[in-house]
């Protein structure tokens, strides 16, 4: 008997085939109250954001942008727009470490701290850094040689 071949999946729809119903959605759009539909297929509902409400304001007093030059905008504008989170985490998380976590993490920076903690940070990612690493994970790992790491006490300097 020859092996069943499954049928090829279909693509689902990018917009919605209504503009009534694509203007309804856009402007019901609620992070915190999602429909079913929009979990089966987000891609309506972003195209439809797009269309009627680019700069959709969420019931919870929140924006959701969905036009590109516009979260580039936001993104440069440091002045207006900020990515520090302490007023907003501190009455959901009180003095916790998840409160801790959320307000010095590296993306929750603004400039110019971010930018020189990102500085900082690139060096050891960058690509031959990351390729000698790889290589001797690959090494490690193809010979199953399990080591004990000695605590890193300092960052590197340069790659070797």
């Amino acid at each position: 008997m020859p092996p069943v071949i499954p049928p090829a999946p279909q693509r689902m729809p990018a917009r919605f085939a209504d503009a009534t119903r694509a203007r309804q959605a856009a402007l019901a759009f609620d992070l915190q109250r999602l429909p079913a539909e929009y979990y089966v297929n987000p891609y309506p509902t972003y195209h439809a954001l797009g269309e009627y409400s680019p700069v959709h304001r969420l019931p919870d007093g929140g924006y959701f942008l969905s036009r590109y030059a516009d979260c580039v905008a936001l993104y440069k504008d440091t002045c207006a727009f900020s990515s520090d989170k302490k007023r907003e985490f501190a009455p959901k998380f009180g003095q916790s470490l998840l409160y801790e976590h959320h307000t010095t993490s590296l993306v929750f920076n603004d400039p110019p701290l971010h930018t020189r903690v990102r500085g900082i940070i690139a060096g050891s990612v960058a690509s031959p850094c990351a390729a000698a690493a790889r290589a001797c994970a690959a090494f490690f790992q193809s010979r199953h040689l399990w080591v004990k790491a000695e605590p890193i006490t300092r960052a590197p300097s340069r790659c070797p």
